[in-house]
């Protein structure tokens, strides 16, 4: 199962990084953090999977499994705006959070 990096073991990499001592490695029970964060508005939920709809109206599939089991999931009802932080898949984007967001796309800062 995979964890998320602690502050501190991610401000050391950081410090590694930016110390120009190499490469920085992470260690056995260490993953990388999420590299992307979503905004959209809760279509519905089926099992393990979120349908979200982004600010272009575009559909997207969150597969939830590992937010889940970190327990990092807010309540999903229809139409509300949440943040997913997380990472790319092939069939779906894989959420480590679903966090609450801000009212609406007018408020919430740009995905990446």
């Amino acid at each position: 199962m995979r964890r998320l990096v602690s502050s501190a073991a991610l401000a050391a990499l950081v410090f590694a990084a930016a110390a120009g001592t190499g490469i920085a490695q992470e260690g056995p029970d260490e993953v990388a953090p999420p590299a992307h964060d979503v905004y959209g508005t809760v279509l519905g939920v089926r099992g393990d999977t979120l349908s979200l709809q982004l600010r272009t109206g575009r559909t997207l599939d969150v597969d939830l499994r590992e937010a889940r089991a970190l327990q990092h999931v807010v309540l999903l009802t229809r139409g509300r705006p949440v943040h997913v932080r997380g990472n790319p898949g092939v069939r779906a984007f894989h959420a480590v959070a679903v966090l609450k967001s801000h009212i609406g796309p007018a408020s919430w800062p740009p995905d990446n």
